[in-house]
Formats: structure tokens, sequence, C-alpha cells
């Protein structure tokens, strides 16, 4: 319907559009024009659909379907033509639906919830999130594809997304997707107070069917009540939904390497042309009473920064097997002289025991058990602790040889029930040992244990500020880095300014930092000191990333 001239306003009048498109039979239709006069308006033509772009974006949305059911308030040829156009352009079946379709399913629904029965509409809108864990951040749709809400109710999540609130932050923010609007959100909630420490926290919606009007809760334990997400008053964000969730990755604080210390064939062969390990072995293998402190002073000595066995228990590829054999032989002798020794309680020295210990995870698993029962023991109450130097073998052994986690647990239980303030450098070198050198300790640790082993590390940084830094104080690093593999439990946990117990960790650090930055310029032995402590802030920072670190810093010795 075509109008004559530039004002049209008076074809709002008609109602020829309205019959056309409900299948009206319509004729000629006089009406009276703006300036009075009269005008016929004739009955149009039907329009070619298919040339209008509107209808190319449709067909365009519906080209990946199997099938297309239709359903239209037209009637009549408008509703054919409609119908013969998709027909035509799409290659699939397309059903329409007779045109009291949606009249007789609400009725149906009205009788079914007369009858107390439940009605389900079609479209729930999905709402997701992004979450991180150890394979990086990722997609959370908050609505699994599969569930359902009667017409009337309210959906809640059944699985909400699960976040994490770190300790000392006070807000929380969250991306944030819904089906029916284009651009993703980010929503920033203020907590109103620091977190003590990093508690769960969960992200649900509610949502009523079909509207799209959702609430977006966080709730966690912390919280005094839950928090409501305003995604309308949440800023649209410029990337794609898939681009947003690359960026988050990146940001991840580094995990420091675990700590595995080199091997080489240069104990074996013999240092600065003494005996080496092998030759010791051979003898020692045959003779009655072999001489153990030598075989423990061979075994824990490097040759070039490498000893006979790494920290994992293993020989170097190239070693003959003989020599392996022969190594293997004398920790079975030594596991025997330990038992035995313990069973008679005559006990001159702990040398087979150290010698066990220094095989490291080769060390025989049943010279666990007394080692453990020595570690709650008195004085002179227990057959190894024969000497001051007894409880030292004791801690750093176990640090060593650990590879069971009920042990490890038991040693660290026994730790964590001294006051913070009274470890010295032995507790400190098991603790560090267990965790910089093993994956199974960090994953042990609860948040209250982490925040326990920062004051340690941070206290005895303190004390160590201003002093000698001998082979003794590289102990307190390697337990502050270690302890930074915790991250593999709380991927964002302890990263100085963000986590308070990093923070506390970090001015320690410092302080140590700036000691031997002077003093270094006098002292050559102290310049990979600090080299060391700069690269372990960068790892507190979350921003590290230097392989070897820990091995590095066990080589300061």
């Amino acid at each position: 319907m075509e109008a004559e001239g530039r004002n049209s306003d008076y074809l709002a009048a008609s109602s020829m559009p309205i019959r056309l498109v409900l299948g009206e039979q319509v004729e000629a239709e006089v009406l009276r024009r703006n300036n009075g006069d009269w005008a016929v308006i004739q009955p149009p033509s039907l329009p070619a659909f298919g040339d209008h772009e509107a209808f190319d974006e449709v067909v365009k949305n519906l080209s990946d379907c199997d099938r297309v059911i239709f359903e239209t308030p037209a009637r009549g040829p408008v509703a054919d033509e409609v119908v013969n156009e998709l027909s035509h352009r799409l290659d699939v079946e397309v059903c329409a639906l007779p045109s009291k379709t949606v009249a007789m399913g609400a009725r149906v629904a009205a009788e079914r919830l007369e009858d107390g029965k439940p009605v389900f509409f079609d479209f729930l809108p999905q709402i997701s999130t992004i979450v991180s864990g150890e394979d990086g951040a990722r997609n959370f749709d908050l609505i699994p594809g599969e569930d359902l809400v009667p017409a009337g109710e309210i959906y809640r999540s059944r699985s909400p997304a699960n976040l994490a609130l770190l300790a000392g932050q006070d807000r929380v923010s969250v991306f944030i997707r819904k089906e029916t609007v284009p651009e993703p959100r980010l929503a920033d909630v203020s907590l109103g107070k620091h977190n003590a420490e990093t508690t769960p926290v969960e992200l649900s919606v509610e949502q009523r069917p079909v509207s799209g009007r959702a609430r977006l809760i966080l709730s966690s334990p912390a919280f005094i009540a839950p928090h409501v997400v305003d995604f309308d008053a949440a800023k649209p964000q410029e990337q794609r939904w898939e681009e947003i969730i690359e960026s988050q990755g990146p940001s991840r604080p580094t995990i420091p390497d675990r700590m595995v210390l080199p091997n080489g064939l240069g104990v074996w062969d013999g240092i600065n042309f003494g005996q080496g390990l092998s030759e010791i072995l051979a003898e020692s293998v045959t003779s009655y009473e072999p001489n153990w402190k030598l075989l423990a002073q061979t075994l824990a000595s490097r040759s070039e920064g490498r000893y006979a066995l790494s920290s994992d228990g293993l020989p170097p590829k190239e070693l003959p097997a003989a020599d392996l054999a022969a190594l293997d032989q004398m920790l079975i002798n030594a596991e025997s002289e330990v038992h035995n020794r313990i069973a008679s309680d005559d006990n001159p020295d702990n040398e087979p025991l150290r010698f066990a210990t220094w095989a490291y995870r080769r060390c025989p698993q049943s010279l666990v058990g007394p080692m453990l029962e020595a570690l709650d023991a008195a004085v002179a109450d227990h057959p190894l602790l024969v000497s001051g130097g007894s409880r030292t073998l004791i801690y750093h052994g176990l640090g060593r040889t650990l590879r069971d986690e009920t042990d490890m647990r038991q040693v660290m239980d026994h730790l964590f029930e001294r006051p913070f303030d009274s470890w010295n450098k032995n507790h400190a070198a098991c603790m560090g040992f267990l965790i910089s050198r093993t994956n199974e300790a960090p994953r042990l640790l609860r948040r209250s244990e982490v925040e326990y082993l920062a004051k340690v590390a941070a206290r005895g940084l303190r004390a160590e500020t201003g002093g000698q830094y001998t082979a003794t104080f590289i102990y307190l690093p390697i337990l502050l880095v270690g302890l930074l593999r915790w991250r593999m439990v709380e991927p964002y946990a302890l990263v100085s300014n963000w986590d308070p117990a990093a923070d506390h960790m970090d001015e320690a650090l410092n302080s140590v930092i700036e000691d031997l930055e002077s003093k270094s310029r006098t002292d050559p032995r102290l310049r990979k000191h600090h080299e060391l402590l700069c690269r372990s802030r960068e790892e507190l920072a979350g921003k590290g990333g230097h392989s070897n670190l820990l091995a590095d810093i066990f080589g300061l010795q």
C-alpha cells in the first residue's frame, strides 16, 4: 500500500494492512487526507519477502537447522508466501503450524495447572561466568542445558560456580555473559571489609523463565549475608567472551619448579684425585666393619655441584650396573646395622643412618619409622639420639627421604605443634626440603598452616638481616620459595601486594636484599646470595618462572 505525495500520515487510519495479514478479503478503501481531500487506497500486491534484508538474516540464522517449525499470526496468502519463501531458501523441511496452535497450547497449559501438573517453557536464557583452576580460566554455564523449571516458578542454580576470595581481598570482580545480551559484562562487588583468609565463594543464579530477568548471588561462609550482583549495573566489555577467557590465563602467578638436585659421575670417580664412591663401595661390600663415616661423607659430597644421586634417589644414567648394585647392597647393610643398634641399645654413632639418608628417596623405608619415633623422644630416650647433632640428622634425614604422604603429614603435625618463634634452622630445613622437593607435601598444607609458615620464614629472615649469612642461612629462602608451591592448591595465593601473608615475607626478604646489596660490594661470596634472593622476590610477586631456583639456592652452601 503506497501513498501519493509527501504527507502519508493518514494511512495510519487504514485497516487494510491488518486485514491483509489476517488473510481477510480486502477491497479499495476511502481515506481522508490531512488537508481534507479524499483518497482511494487500492489493495497492494503481495510483497516479495525474499528481496528484504531482514528476511536474508532470518534465513541465515536458520541455515544450520535440521527442521524448521514455523508459527505466525499472519493468515492466508501472506502466511503462505512466507512459508513458500522459507521452503525455497532453506534445504530443510518447513512445518507450518495451524493458526490455533498457540491458543490450543495455552489451553492445555491452563488445564495442567488447574490439575496441579507442571508446565514447562522452552526458553531459560543461559548465564555464564569465568572460573579459574589448575588448567587456567574457562567458561562456566550457571544453567546446565538439561535443566527445567515449571512455569511460574523461579529457577535456582543446582551447580553454582566455585570462586575464591583471597586473604585480604575486599572486592570481587565477576565476568558475566547473558544469552539475551550481546556484550559480556564485568561486575565489581564491594564486600565492605577485608577477609582474614582464603575462603570459597559460590556464584549462583535465580531466574524466571521466558522473561530472562535474573538475580546473580554471591554467597560464602565469610559473608554475613549474600551479595547480589547487579547485571544491569555491570560494565559492558568490548572484548568477546573468548578473548576475555584467554586474557585471564597469563595473569596467573608463577609456581616455582620442584627442587631436584642433579647427579653426576664426579663423586663416583673421585674428587681431587681422591678415592671415589665406586672404589669405596667395592671395598665396603666385602668388609666386616665398613667405614660408615667415610661412606656417608662421600655420598653427601658434591663434584662441580652434582651429587652421586639426585634428590629423587636416582644415579647418573652412565653409571655402571655393578656400582649401583654395590650401593644398593650397602644400603641394605646400613638398614640392618641401624636396626641392630636400636635393638641392642648400643649405638656409638649415627653414621650408617647418615649414609642411608643421603641416598635421598632411595633410603630404605624401614628407617623412616625409627626417625619418626626419635622426633618426639627426649634426649637419651631413643637410641638414635646419641649426640648433639642427632636431631639435626633426624630432621634433615626425614626432609631428604620421605615419600609417603602419611609420614609427611606426621612430620608436619610435629612441626606445627611448635610455637613459630621457637623454630630453628633444623625445623626450617625439614619443612623446606619436604615442600620444595616433593609435589605431595605442598598439597597437604592447609591455609592456616601456610600462614604459620609464612610467619616462620619472615621471622627467620629478619633475624638473619645484618648477620654473616652462613651455609645454614639457605634453609630460610628454601622454606619461603618452597612455600610458594602451595599455588598448586590455590593458584592466586601468596602473591605480594595482594596476600597479607606474602606481604610479611616480602618485607622481611627486602630487608635481607638491601643488606646484601651493600655487603656484596666487598664480599663476592654474597653476590650470588643477592641475585638469587632478588629472583625469589620476583617469585613472591608471582612473576618469576626461574627454573632451578630452589636448587640454585641450595647450591649456596
